[in-house]
């Protein structure tokens, strides 16, 4: 028989990922495969389970760390709706209501509130920054702004039909300004009173999610510093469902709040790779 490879998927928002236990290294012959491919064969929705991502949970001195990768097998710094996740996995796994742990980005805190999950991003300096680019043909207002990944911020009146402008986004996606290695682009409609709604176009997954933790707290960033407002909370509308967002003061360190929901848990074997 071979070795088993046990996996863990886990929804947020629609953000959908595999969690696999790292903590004592890979099972048996895993270990040898490249990371990268791993991920990329098990997020395809077509001959894989499907995923958004992959986080191979890991632990050093007791201190626990995570491995994360996009779907098409790249490294990110950062996911906000996969640390929503991790702390679900954290309550299942390892019966803990809370953890901490660290990403490329910088530390988190995922706490359990009910039926929600919340992270706590204290190194997150949710600053947008206003500028005008050219993307599509066209001069765009935009925000750049670093959640731990950056974000082109758009306001738009009409989501889905900024949805259709698929050349703009692209050039936006890879724009010079945007970053080394490119930003996300998120579309941001305003509600009402710190209440909005927001698309991401994903870089690593290239294409729209159904949520983006990262861009959740991109679009209430902008749109509470940009509409001026006193608060320091909003709800955010995703077409996975809703989150609250919650700023420190000065908009220093964000707390990110919503459902994470397993689906199931498996065992891979070692032929699935081949």
């Amino acid at each position: 028989m071979s070795t088993q490879l046990p996996v863990m998927k886990i929804v947020g928002t629609g953000n959908d990922f595999i969690f696999i236990d790292a903590r004592n290294g890979l099972p048996g012959a895993f270990a040898q495969l490249a990371r990268a491919q791993i991920v990329r064969k098990i997020c395809d929705r077509h001959f894989g389970l499907g995923s958004d991502g992959v986080v191979f949970v890991e632990q050093t001195n007791g201190k626990y760390h995570w491995d994360f990768y996009n779907t098409d097998g790249s490294n990110a710094e950062m996911c906000g709706n996969a640390t929503r996740c991790f702390g679900r996995w954290a309550q299942l796994k390892l019966h803990l209501a809370s953890i901490e742990f660290t990403t490329t980005a910088g530390p988190v805190e995922v706490k359990t509130e009910g039926s929600n999950m919340s992270s706590y991003l204290d190194f997150v300096s949710a600053k947008p920054r206003p500028m005008r680019v050219t993307a599509g043909g066209r001069a765009i207002d935009v925000y750049w702004i670093d959640t731990g990944v950056p974000h082109f911020v758009v306001r738009v009146d009409d989501i889905q039909a900024a949805r259709t402008q698929l050349d703009m986004i692209r050039e936006l996606r890879f724009h010079k300004d945007g970053g080394p290695r490119g930003a996300n682009v998120t579309f941001l409609k305003t509600l009402g009173p710190a209440a909005f709604e927001t698309v991401t176009y994903e870089r690593g997954v290239e294409d729209f999610t159904l949520s983006c933790g990262t861009g959740v707290i991109a679009a209430a960033a902008v749109g509470l510093s940009a509409d001026g407002a006193t608060q320091l909370t909003a709800d955010v509308t995703t077409p996975g469902g809703r989150l609250s967002v919650r700023f420190e003061d000065d908009f220093d360190g964000v707390t990110l709040s919503g459902p994470a929901v397993k689906v199931y848990e498996t065992e891979l074997s070692q032929e699935f790779f081949t």
